[in-house]
């Protein structure tokens, strides 16, 4: 199978998260995806200020999706 990475800046206090976005990679098995999406997150967090991460309480969320499931 094929996977697709989807990753999304999501706030926990206002219970609402910004549109996906896609690196455009295809990756060849899920490990190999979802391992990329947790250093993506990790990237993508660290370089937000730690004031907007508390004040908005924001995370990160991702998910692998299998290229057959994606809807164009």
């Amino acid at each position: 199978m094929l996977y697709t990475l989807g990753i999304r800046i999501c706030s926990l206090l206002y219970g609402s998260c910004m549109l996906p976005m896609s690196d455009g990679v295809t990756y060849p098995d899920f490990a190999s995806c979802i391992l990329k999406g947790n250093k993506t997150a990790n990237e993508m967090i660290v370089t937000l200020p730690t004031k907007e991460i508390n004040k908005n309480q924001l995370y990160i969320q991702f998910a692998c999706i299998e290229k057959s499931n994606i809807k164009l």
